[in-house]
């Protein structure tokens, strides 16, 4: 028997993954920087929130939409700085 949990843990990586890019700038990479940037990130944090998402979860997921993007070092460290801020306001 499949344990539901776990597989909606899963989707709702799956669905972290596929949206987070959402949250930052088009071109600049900068985390909710417009409102609906912040807005598309709130879902995301309460769809982490009710799903038992943890912070460092979250902070991989960031971390590795920004490498994949190009972006290194300094903008990683920020950006990631950023989102782990805003996300820790609901996750542990």
């Amino acid at each position: 028997m499949v344990d539901q949990e776990k597989i909606e843990k899963y989707d709702t990586l799956e669905t972290l993954r596929s949206q987070i890019e959402g949250c930052f700038g088009s071109e600049d990479k900068i985390f909710a920087s417009h409102p609906l940037d912040e807005d598309r990130a709130k879902e995301l944090r309460k769809l982490a929130k009710k799903n038992g998402i943890s912070l460092s979860e979250v902070q991989d997921i960031v971390a590795g939409f920004l490498y994949r993007s190009g972006f290194f070092a300094e903008h990683l460290k920020e950006q990631t700085r950023k989102a782990t801020e805003f996300f820790a306001k609901k996750l542990s």
